[in-house]
């Protein structure tokens, strides 16, 4: 409080430090009430008076919409003013302005250019920034060495992404001579951070050996942390670790690992507490008691740890052994989030853009979501190609979406390796590359992602970006089918039904009509009808039932044409039902009308014959000509048949007149 009297006295004084630090505590709500209009015009007081760090907050005020409207270009001009006078945070927002095209036209050199300017001074976003750059060859010239260094750099300031990217480089030897207990050091300290990638490539050291003694009880715990995060392949590993008998032995350990854990916590370090809190939320190597977990979180989140602060947030969120409180839950996040820690980051972007425990601010949501994406977390990168793709919270542009899927597909998450492959087979704002496509849609569909199990399917069944393999997309199209996908399911049971891929087995082919048809597919239940009037794959017929599917398919504006035609069959023929012309014909247009070739013909013999409708030949020759474009040759042939009697009946009819 005291400090907050001097920032005022210093700011109503008119020095430029204490206007900005008045700005700040309006901003945040420290020792006064929140107003970030307030906020903003101590922060243009100071940066008129050019305080650059008053001019990089202003700059993000502008570009994020904070007390005032967003201008993206206005934030630009704060920006520039900061950085020409070296302030290295504003020349890392700069760069990236640069190399988006927001606020001003896109040019990645100077991006370059001024990320290089912040990580020479020593900011560690810039410098992990700068790093990637070197390594991709990103609007430079490919440089892996110098791409280490950055790392490097980064890294021993602690930002976590830095940490397991070094990691990946001592790993696989990139710029760098391949030394497995350096990477493992670095996956380490990144994992101890909450970052996700780094968790299970440590969870992987851990379980084979590499560059540590193999202990799979640690493999277990890593592969559990970072499954907190939704990894489908992490999730895999930490199955087949824990259903692994020597595993099971090695859990053991364990209570001793707790026992550590608890001296230290009780000892006050912050990162103890915490695992010990895990331990008890786990029931790992102690009782699980979530109460006693949120005690442990407490302590180490009130010594602002943020892994703590985040998992605190989490309980509250979640219920867990506290009343749920979500805006308590986005008390914790923030602060975890405003130290940096990318899931934190992340799960409050979730609750501001859905507005629980806090107000609905999809321009805050997106804020947040790309701060934890430009750290790594790869669900934050998915997310912001999500927005990106959608124009929500920000303008659209497509390839920027791509962009922040292929980061997170690279990580490994299922859902982002699928959109990628989406967008190649497409060729949408990346190039048409269907080959891609299915090396992505398997990638995903490994990991257990039912619609890119099915979408590789497709890929195989129609030789789209690979080989023509009928058998590879029946065994995709049941992957797909078992997890309840339903265009999948009708997919099988047609390839059971016509022997495609597999051996014809029609008891099999009804068996997965049904289960799609029961999931509500149109196409399903009139096949399955089918089915059932002619006892296909069930021994003995059944045309009621029959019927009754056809009814259930035909039905409502998006009513299955087919079954439309086919319900009109069965009234025509009194086929399960009381034979009724009428009704008949009324099924029949109406699957007329949606296109069904087959009830043109047939209502242009009901129309030619008066067949449960007035007689009527000139709309007859009208349906048999539609459906006769669309090449049937029995519609073909009325229509050749029906316009001769018509002629053989005009020259009667002159013959008659003479």
């Amino acid at each position: 409080v005291e400090g907050q009297r001097l920032a005022l006295e210093s700011a109503l004084s008119g020095e430029a430090l204490g206007a900005h630090d008045v700005g700040y505590c309006c901003q945040h709500g420290l020792g006064m009430e929140k107003d970030e209009v307030k906020a903003v015009g101590w922060y243009r007081n100071a940066a008129e008076q050019g305080f650059a760090v008053a001019q990089n907050s202003l700059g993000v005020c502008c570009l994020d919409g904070f007390g005032m409207e967003k201008d993206s270009a206005q934030a630009v001009v704060w920006f520039r003013k900061a950085a020409d006078q070296g302030l290295a945070i504003a020349q890392n927002q700069l760069g990236w302005c640069c190399e988006d095209g927001i606020g001003m036209e896109k040019n990645e050199a100077q991006a370059v250019s001024w990320y290089r300017r912040a990580a020479e001074q020593g900011l560690a976003s810039a410098q992990f920034i700068l790093g990637k750059c070197c390594e991709n060859g990103t609007w430079m010239e490919k440089a892996e060495g110098e791409a280490v260094e950055w790392y490097r750099k980064a890294a021993q300031q602690g930002l976590a992404v830095a940490e397991y990217q070094l990691g990946v480089c001592y790993q696989t030897g990139r710029g760098v001579e391949a030394v497995a207990v350096q990477a493992v050091r670095w996956f380490r300290r990144a994992a101890e951070r909450g970052l996700a990638a780094a968790q299970y490539q440590l969870g992987l050291c851990c379980r084979d050996g590499i560059g540590v003694e193999k202990d799979e009880a640690e493999a277990v715990e890593w592969f559990w942390r970072a499954g907190e995060h939704g990894s489908a392949a992490t999730q895999h590993d930490l199955d087949a670790c824990l259903f692994n008998h020597e595993t099971q032995m090695e859990m053991q350990a364990q209570e001793k690992e707790a026992a550590k854990y608890r001296r230290a916590a009780e000892q006050g370090v912050s990162i103890a507490q915490y695992k010990f809190g895990l331990c008890f939320q786990d029931g790992v190597g102690v009782e699980k008691d979530e109460a006693r977990a949120v005690m442990w979180y407490r302590r180490a989140a009130e010594q602002s740890l943020p892994l703590a602060q985040h998992r605190l947030g989490w309980c509250y969120a979640n219920g867990s052994a506290v009343e749920k409180n979500d805006a308590l839950a986005v008390s914790w996040y923030r602060k975890a989030a405003e130290l940096g820690h990318a899931p934190a980051q992340y799960d409050l972007g979730v609750c501001i853009e859905e507005g629980r425990g806090v107000a609905k601010n999809e321009e805050q949501a997106a804020m947040w979501y790309r701060r934890a994406a430009k750290q790594g977390l790869a669900t934050a990168q998915y997310q912001l190609g999500v927005w990106y793709h959608n124009a929500k919270g920000i303008k659209k542009k497509n390839s920027h979406a791509v962009r922040w899927w292929r980061k997170a597909a690279q990580q490994g998450l299922a859902i982002a390796q699928h959109q990628v492959g989406v967008f190649c087979q497409q060729g949408t704002s990346t190039k048409k590359d269907e080959a891609e496509a299915v090396e992505w849609y398997r990638k995903a569909a490994e990991q257990g992602l039912v619609i890119a199990q099915y979408d590789l399917g497709l890929c195989y069944d129609s030789g789209r970006g690979t080989k023509k393999d009928e058998a590879q997309a029946v065994r995709w199209y049941r992957k797909a089918g078992e997890q309840g996908h339903v265009a999948a399911q009708h997919k099988l049971a047609q390839c059971y039904h016509h022997g495609k891929g597999t051996v014809k087995d029609e008891v099999e082919a009804v068996k997965w009509y049904r289960k799609a048809a029961n999931q509500g597919s149109l196409a399903a239940m009139a096949t399955l009808g089918e089915c059932y009037q002619h006892g296909t794959g069930m021994g003995k017929k059944d045309e009621r039932r029959a019927v009754n599917l056809y009814r259930s398919a035909a039905k409502g504006k998006k009513g299955l044409h087919k079954a439309q035609y086919l319900l009109g069959e069965c009234f025509q023929n009194g086929t399960g039902v009381k034979k009724n012309e009428a009704k008949a014909v009324t099924w029949y247009q109406r699957a007329a009308n949606r296109g069904n070739v087959h009830a043109q013909h047939q209502l242009g013999v009901c129309l030619e014959n008066g067949i449960g409708v007035k007689e009527d030949k000139k709309r007859a020759a009208t349906w048999y000509g539609k459906a006769a474009k669309k090449g049937l040759k029995k519609a073909k042939e009325a229509l050749l048949l029906l316009q001769q009697q018509q002629q053989q009946q005009r020259r009667r009819r002159r013959r008659q007149q003479q």
